[in-house]
């Protein structure tokens, strides 16, 4: 996918491009959220956090806002 697919699927809600987003990118968001928590649990709770902030409440990004 293309990010601007990416994005806009993501805004409506699109399953397809969330479980892309989540299985292209998991890994290496809880490896960096590791790095500031020192933790592997700690880290993957805020990531899976992140992704069901996204699914419940859709993506909104604020252009230059």
């Amino acid at each position: 996918k293309d990010f601007p697919e990416l994005l806009e699927g993501l805004k409506k809600g699109d399953e397809q491009a969330f479980d892309y987003l989540f299985t292209t990118h998991y890994a290496a968001l809880c490896r960096f959220a590791r790095a500031f928590t020192g933790s592997g649990s700690s880290a993957e709770d805020i990531v899976q956090e992140v992704f069901v902030h996204i699914w419940e409440k859709g993506l909104r990004l604020d252009k230059g806002k």
